[in-house]
């Protein structure tokens, strides 16, 4: 699976992080492992690989739902399927889809099962030619959808973001201090809103972080960069990464 660069939101910011176009060239029935990185997921499946070609048949695009990640989850695909992939912060999708977010998490499913009105919303915004007005268009719909934030969801990304603004090295308390509630209500709410416990919002965020950090310091060991971002010791390390990514560090190389 070949991927294009992210395209910034610009009509939600701090709502949709970004949108990621993959083009599928490799043999079809093959699959993908989405990591965790903060996000959960809408994806909008094209037939075709072609910027060229149109949506206007009831079955494409074929829209996934994907929660919080919290392991390796694997993403089917076909030869010559062509995606846009909109990571949504969590709190954000559990107010359009209205359900509790941990029936998402490390899954992906069906728009169509959870809200057949919204996935015919968005199918219908998708009938247009190149990759770029598609996004366009999905954009605009999303800036409709994402109007009205009930209070508790606003209360909540307000936690998010300072989780993702201090790179995951912020504490549980500096969370419950910014959020105003009780251990058990925060835990609760991020169950309900996000799909995951804070402690492993937390973690996540660090992981990446980190990774993003060895793109900076190519030159620098590995495990250097760990501790700086709060991590005890090399197993400790080790652990996170084997658990989040699926394979040892030794096998994780800086492009």
């Amino acid at each position: 699976m070949e991927s294009d660069k992210d395209y910034p939101s610009l009509l939600n910011p701090g709502i949709i992080g970004s949108y990621w176009v993959y083009k599928c060239a490799s043999v079809g029935g093959s699959k993908s492992n989405v990591f965790p990185q903060g996000y959960s997921g809408i994806v909008f499946y094209f037939r075709e690989n072609s910027e060229s070609v149109s949506c206007t048949d009831s079955v494409y695009p074929y829209i996934l739902i994907g929660g919080e990640v919290t392991r390796p989850t694997p993403v089917l695909y076909q030869n010559d399927d062509f995606l846009i992939v909109a990571q949504v912060k969590s709190c954000y999708l559990y107010s359009l889809l209205k359900i509790k977010m941990e029936m998402l998490t490390d899954r992906y499913i069906p728009l169509e099962e959870i809200d057949r009105k919204l996935a015919r919303t968005l199918k219908a915004c998708c009938n247009k030619i190149t990759s770029e007005q598609k996004l366009s268009a999905i954009d605009k719909q999303f800036s409709l959808l994402f109007g009205e934030v009930p209070a508790a969801v606003a209360g909540l990304s307000r936690a998010v973001n300072l989780i993702r603004a201090s790179r995951g090295l912020c504490s549980l308390d500096d969370v419950l201090q910014t959020f105003y509630v009780s251990s058990r209500t925060l835990e609760r709410n991020f169950l309900k809103m996000v799909g995951v416990t804070p402690k492993t919002y937390l973690r996540t965020i660090r992981f990446n972080s980190v990774l993003h950090e060895l793109k900076l310091r190519k030159n620098q060991p590995l495990i250097h960069t760990a501790l700086d971002f709060g991590y005890y010791d090399q197993a400790h390390f080790i652990n996170d990464f084997k658990k989040i990514c699926g394979f040892p560090p030794s096998l994780f190389s800086v492009h």
